[in-house]
């Protein structure tokens, strides 16, 4: 378990299930029995995407960073929904934890390089 990272993708996938619940309710309540069903299912997924989140969070402590199985997973999800149904839905708002975790593992990479170059300096300087 790496202590240092912060579960910080996690905490927005639940952040964005979060708001997508608590739109659809809000909806749900609002609007006639003709958009029931579309609201029913917005907040369905909503709750999943929160559980979802709790999960990717727990991956965040245990491993450090996502793994790229997890990233794909959240990269189609994206890009299904952008694609299959509008470029301008909530699934677009699922390029935030996935840049967020594909920025932090470039930065990761770096340092590991910067450091064994460092400490390769130091043994042959």
């Amino acid at each position: 378990m790496n202590s240092k990272t912060r579960p910080i993708a996690g905490i927005m996938i639940i952040v964005i299930g979060a708001a997508h619940t608590t739109l659809g309710i809000v909806t749900w309540i609002s609007t006639g029995p003709e958009q029931r069903t579309e609201n029913f299912w917005f907040t369905v997924f909503g709750v999943l995407a929160m559980a979802f989140g709790l999960a990717v969070v727990e991956l965040e402590r245990a491993r450090g960073q996502l793994p790229v199985p997890v990233l794909a997973g959240i990269a189609a999800v994206m890009l299904f929904g952008v694609i299959g149904f509008s470029p301008l839905s909530g699934f677009l708002s699922l390029a935030v934890p996935l840049g967020f975790d594909l920025a932090r593992r470039l930065v990761r990479r770096r340092h590991r390089r910067l450091s064994s170059w460092r400490s390769s300096e130091r043994v042959h300087g």
